[in-house]
């Protein structure tokens, strides 16, 4: 670079333009979840034509070769750190770990009903949010939501919901992303 005024000019030293790719923008988050429900990890990736492998405890795991990893009906045989090495024409890096921490699976452990309005209680994950829904007849094939979804303070979770002259309801509760 040259910088110039009435006084004179000055010459920069030569500079070194390095290009790193790929980049990753954003890292897989560790995540508790609970037995039998599914889980994702993602890593936001910048780069040309990036290539994925993820790792298990920092072994291949095998067909992972995805942004997202997607893991369904998680046992404690998943439990573990996973990775992934995101690699181009450029070079190749790892992100860090995320650790998957399986929880007992999600149960609905009490239904108390008093005056037209029910209680239920369920296992939780403290700090994890919960969606609790219900239907009127075993057969409906739609599920209403119980607003709002409820956030865990402990290991229980609990959701009241006011159902008036409706003669039952089946309930369901989810974990949220």
């Amino acid at each position: 670079m040259v910088i110039s005024n009435v006084l004179g000019s000055v010459t920069s030293a030569p500079a070194m333009l390095s290009v790193k790719d790929p980049i990753i923008t954003s890292q897989p988050p560790s995540r508790t979840n609970h037995a039998g429900t599914t889980v994702a990890f993602n890593v936001g990736v910048n780069g040309t034509l990036p290539a994925y492998q993820w790792f298990k405890d920092g072994a291949p795991a095998s067909g992972a070769t995805n942004p997202t990893l997607l893991l369904p009906a998680v046992s404690t045989r998943d439990g573990a750190d996973y990775s992934v090495q995101v690699s181009n024409a450029y070079g190749s890096l790892f992100s860090s770990p995320a650790r998957l921490t399986v929880a007992s699976p999600l149960l609905i452990e009490h239904i108390t009903v008093t005056g037209g309005a029910a209680a239920v209680i369920w296992s939780a994950i403290p700090g994890a949010n919960y969606a609790l829904q219900y239907k009127e007849h075993p057969d409906d094939t739609n599920w209403n939501d119980l607003p709002p979804p409820v956030t865990a303070s402990g290991t229980n979770a609990a959701a009241s919901d006011v159902f008036g002259g409706s003669p039952q309801r089946f309930y369901r509760v989810f974990l949220l992303p």
